[in-house]
């Protein structure tokens, strides 16, 4: 019976190891599967992406950013409910996934459910306070008609010379104050945008909201 046990023991020892290292092998096939499909998302290839992501998923289940990363694929797939799916998925996972929150802000924010949207943005910001994060709340609160928030949040935004969009940030920022009938500071804001842009920015603009 000792060396019964002895057996036994070691037998399930090797079935352990065979286990992990089934596991491990799975984990990495995941991950190049999944940075496969990254690579197609980059070339702005979806339908290419979509199913290296779910092959990923298959082997991988419980890894946030495969899901975060697939549900907007989907989205640009024109798969809505897919992408909100997983987007939440991703956050159930992993609630610290800025991207994930990000991706609901953007997908809301297209549906023209703006409150929703800068519920996300805001906490985007909460995860990650990056100036680009600081720009998508401007943006939703001139959205949401919250000029004056609008105009604190771009004027801390362009305290910084060297952040980007800044032709759109003056350009929102001008809209606003327009808004408020401070026709003043609206007209040197659009200026600034033009003067930025080197070309008529603020025409060119009114056009696409129209």
């Amino acid at each position: 019976m000792k060396y019964l046990g002895i057996i036994l023991i070691f037998i399930s020892l090797i079935g352990c190891n065979f286990e992990k290292k089934q596991e491990q092998q799975d984990s990495i096939r995941a991950h190049e599967l999944y940075n496969s499909g990254l690579s197609f998302s980059l070339q702005n290839n979806p339908a290419k992406a979509l199913p290296l992501y779910d092959s990923a998923i298959i082997l991988l289940p419980n890894e946030g950013k495969f899901y975060t990363n697939r549900g907007m694929t989907k989205y640009e797939l024109g798969d809505t409910i897919g992408a909100f799916s997983d987007s939440y998925k991703a956050i159930e996972l992993d609630s610290l996934d800025a991207v994930a929150y990000q991706n609901l802000g953007v997908i809301y924010g297209d549906m023209g459910e703006d409150s929703i949207s800068l519920k996300y943005a805001e906490k985007v910001w909460e995860l990650q306070p990056t100036i680009n994060n600081l720009y998508n709340i401007g943006i939703q609160k001139y959205m949401l008609k919250d000029y004056e928030r609008c105009i604190s949040i771009f004027l801390e935004y362009l305290a910084d010379n060297k952040t980007p969009f800044r032709d759109m940030a003056f350009y929102y920022l001008g809209n606003s104050y327009a808004e408020l009938n401070d026709n003043y500071n609206a007209q040197r804001c659009w200026d600034k945008a033009n003067e930025i842009a080197g070309y008529d920015f603020k025409t060119d603009m009114d056009k696409t909201k129209k």
